[in-house]
């Protein structure tokens, strides 16, 4: 039979999706049917794998030291929880979603689907107990009672009796209870006892026949989904019966060398039969009877069970054969030789055609096959398999009959061939060339070629339009490879756009390599570049902003600025870097003109220059815009005088004027106080405007002084009295009354000086008409100033 799978270890459980065996010593392991990956699960230190059984959770595990004493843990989710102690390492059961094992003489329980665990009996029998799929669980005590736990009820089924004492291990589906029982050696009775049962109705006898062969739990009976499978008379000259749920018993074997190995729900039964020397599988259906099923049995070693002896499964409808590592399927019919199908012709070994044909039979004269190809899956077929326009490469076809009988159907084990379409195709690549964008139209490729004796001689280079190899062709240029290399220049031209080149060669049975394909843009417009300078106006030590993120590579698709390169003093040197960033910042503490660009580079590498013309406006003083002369004298007497101005955000020059046409007008850099000459021809008393702009063609501003540049006059200069007298021997300090009379036209007198000595006059005072002078002289002089600051000539006091 077929194998369905295997795994390198003793396999003790297996269901739809996975197989639990014993990896090594140390450890078992799980493997995902599917994936094949197999998961390690570590045994407790010095413990080795003693059986187990796959759980909906993971699995229930029982492991034992070589020199005795086990221990029981689950899987659960991934994670291994420890139990505790097996008081015999085969004592673990488990059905459905429950478990039972012996700890000492203690018997516990788990819930599976829980998590819980109770202890449900003391002192038990140390050879076991069973568990069914409801939580029932069957056992021995030790003194010598049956009993049954229903969870929390507990029944005796057998209490001791004086001439019997139970027993091996009782077996339960929830259903019946089955037990054998050992006569006591005294009293002229038989060794072994009889086979009980406890069944809905009570309790029944399976056959009182006494033997003097041990009847074992498992061999010699099972139970199942009310089923009750058991045998007669000893071993070697045994027969196997059936009892059904109704009670009825039927004889599946003639007495012989018989063991039971499996009972399904249904009734279904495999017991092993000798025939001379070797153990064979048979399958008993009701209502169909007893088939072979071709597959030897093998003998149980010490760590060949997952329980009394299981090795073989009943899963999902379909009987299964534990061999070892082996999981094999059981059908009736079934023959232990290898495939029943023969691939007729298979294609040749290597350079084949990528059409073949297969013609397949079936050396037992099976009408209905399966066929597969490589990876993919079993399909329906008939001869030949016909395959076309096969790609290169290794290639595996497998064919398998599709056997019927009765009921169930298997699949024979495959017929295989192997094959290569063609050879390897020739290495071509691509190493160099542009690879993204270039602004030369006519590039040049080139790259690795096969060198091989089937190799081609020439390599050819495709150009297509478009970010793939199968676009529209736009070049093509066959060039001859020189040993294991080759390169191509594209001609002519190429437009603006975007290309995939990808190289071919071909080789003598027609196998086409192609390199990988390289996308490169071609772009020979430069880049437009701008740049935008904020805030605006610039002022010194104002920080401004270079902006020149509205640059653009179109109409280049795709196409982008990959740098940005500043000359921000305007010398010709782009002494600035900032990469992709597309903005930068600068001051500048003095006025000034200036021309600050920006280089931008697109991916091509053309690169294009964007400069301005900046004025770096000194920041105004504060107060209203305008000019001031002399900081608002209204009089001067000197037609040299300054201009202070409060110029507007972004002046630079200001222009002067003592015409308001701005006839000679003098443009000057703006600062705070500006010389500048008024209008004057000689001594004159006139109001003088000054007109400003900050601006050439903007408002006009002025301010006005009075020119007086004629002197005032003192008219009277008189001592109306004195007082003291002057002594011969030495001056005498006395006072003097002064009377002084002064005119000036426009502007008016506003200071005085009175002396005795004309080259240190003193301060000046404000001027008075009247005013006393203490002097110790008589010779007192007197001038005047006026509010232009022009001074009188000066005048003698008279009596």
């Amino acid at each position: 039979m077929a194998e369905i799978d295997s795994v390198a270890g003793q396999i003790y459980d297996v269901d739809a999706d996975r197989i639990l065996f014993r990896q090594s010593t140390t450890a078992f392991g799980i493997k995902d049917r599917s994936s094949g990956i197999v998961t390690p699960v570590a045994t407790p230190v010095g413990f080795e794998p003693r059986g187990g059984f796959l759980t909906s959770h993971g699995a229930m595990l029982a492991t034992e030291k070589p020199s005795g004493g086990g221990n029981v843990s689950e899987l659960r989710d991934g994670s291994v929880v420890d139990l505790g102690s097996l008081h015999t390492a085969d004592s673990l059961r488990v059905a459905g979603d429950f478990a039972s094992w012996n700890d000492e003489q203690k018997l516990f329980r788990r819930n599976l689907a829980t998590a819980a665990n109770e202890q449900i009996a003391a002192n038990v029998q140390s050879f076991g107990a069973d568990v069914a799929s409801n939580g029932h669980v069957a056992y021995f005590t030790t003194s010598d009672q049956v009993r049954r736990y229903r969870g929390p009820l507990q029944d005796d089924l057998l209490a001791q009796a004086s001439q019997a004492q139970p027993q091996d291990l009782p077996l339960t589906d929830g259903t019946n209870v089955v037990w054998r029982e050992r006569n006591p050696s005294c009293c002229n009775a038989p060794g072994f006892g009889a086979l009980h049962a406890y069944g809905p109705s009570g309790a029944f006898d399976l056959g009182n026949t006494e033997r003097t062969s041990v009847p074992q739990a498992g061999f010699d009976y099972r139970v199942a989904g009310g089923w009750i499978a058991f045998t007669r008379g000893d071993f070697g000259s045994s027969e196997i019966w059936l009892r059904d749920p109704a009670g009825n018993e039927t004889l599946l074997t003639e007495a012989g060398t018989h063991r039971i190995v499996g009972l399904a729900p249904n009734g279904e039964t495999v017991y092993e039969t000798r025939t001379g020397t070797s153990d064979s599988f048979v399958l008993w259906r009701p209502g169909e009877g007893a088939t072979a099923v071709g597959v030897t049995a093998p003998d149980a070693g010490p760590d060949g069970d997952r329980g009394y002896g299981d090795h073989v499964l009943f899963l999902g409808g379909r009987w299964f054969a534990v061999l070892g590592g082996s999981l094999r399927r059981l059908v009736p019919g079934d023959s232990a030789a290898g495939s029943r199908t023969q691939i007729t012709t298979a294609p040749g070994p290597d350079d084949t055609p990528s059409h073949v044909s297969i013609p397949f039979a079936s050396t037992t004269g099976d009408t209905e096959f399966q066929c597969k190809l490589d990876q993919g899956a079993y399909t329906a077929c008939t001869s030949p398999a016909v395959y076309s326009s096969l790609p290169p490469g290794p290639h595996t076809f497998a064919v398998r009959a599709v056997v019927s009988h009765g009921p169930d159907e298997f699949e024979d084990v495959p017929a295989v061939a192997t094959w290569a379409v063609d050879s390897v195709p020739p290495a071509v690549t691509i190493a160099s060339g542009p690879d993204g964008r270039t602004s030369d139209a006519t590039p040049t490729f080139g790259g690795a070629a096969g060198n091989e004796a089937e190799d081609g001689g020439s390599v050819t280079l495709e150009i297509h339009s478009g970010k793939f190899a199968n676009g529209p062709l736009a070049r093509t240029i066959t060039v001859t490879r020189t040993g294991a290399t080759w390169t191509a220049e594209i001609t002519p031209e190429l437009g603006e756009g975007e290309y995939t080149a990808v190289a071919g060669q071909s080789d003598t049975p027609g196998n086409l390599g192609l390199s990988d394909p390289r996308t490169f843009n071609v772009d020979v417009t430069p880049p437009d570049a701008k740049l935008a300078v904020r805030p605006q106006p610039v002022l010194t030590n104002r920080e401004i902003t270079f902006d020149a993120g509205e640059s653009s590579d179109l109409p280049n698709p795709g196409g982008v600025i990959v740098r940005y390169e500043w000359d921000l003093d305007g010398d010709g040197d782009f002494e600035r870097d900032t990469g992709t960033d597309s903005s930068t910042t600068r001051s500048y503490p003095t006025p000034r003109e200036l021309s600050p660009a920006v280089r931008v580079t697109d991916g091509a590498g053309l690169k294009t220059v964007k400069r301005i013309d900046l004025t770096v406006a000194p920041v105004p003083p504060a107060g209203l815009v305008g000019v001031t002369i002399n900081d608002g004298e209204r009089f001067t007497n000197d037609p040299n005088v300054f201009i202070s101005p409060v110029w507007p955000e972004g002046a630079s020059h200001i222009f002067l004027s003592n015409d308001g046409g701005f006839a000679n007008a003098v443009k000057a850099p703006l600062k705070t106080n500006m010389p500048w000459r008024l209008d004057s021809s000689g001594a004159e008393r006139l109001p003088k405007t000054v007109y400003a702009r900050f601006f050439a063609n903007g408002r006009t501003f002025t301010d006005d002084i009075i020119l007086d540049e004629t002197l005032p006059v003192v008219i009277l200069a008189e001592i109306t009295g004195v007082e003291g007298k002057l002594s011969a021997a030495a001056a005498q300090v006395r006072t003097f009354h002064l009377h002084v009379k002064a005119r000036d036209r426009l502007a008016g007198v506003s200071r005085m000086q009175i002396t005795t000595n004309r080259a240190k006059p003193g301060v000046a005072r404000k001027f008075k008409s009247r005013v006393d002078f203490r002097s110790s002289k008589s010779k007192i002089f007197v001038r005047v100033r006026d509010r232009a600051k022009n001074w009188s000539h000066w005048k003698r006091f008279q009596k």
